[in-house]
């Protein structure tokens, strides 16, 4: 299953590899717990396979 992090760790993370200043997030309505997708249905259904399962380490071109 592909990782899926939450947009308050991912986009701080892009921003500073990018030389960019951070977003600064407002407090979620729904206590913080976000939506969370998954993506392992299509991998199990259909044999796809992410380029890059884990968008934390992916290259930044």
């Amino acid at each position: 299953m592909p990782a899926h992090p939450a947009r308050n760790v991912f986009y701080p993370q892009m921003t500073r590899l990018l030389g960019m200043a951070p977003p600064h997030f407002r407090d979620a309505p729904d206590n913080g717990k976000g939506k969370i997708i998954d993506g392992s249905r299509i991998c199990n259904e259909l044999g796809f396979e992410y380029q890059y399962p884990d968008p934390l380490v992916m290259p930044m071109e």
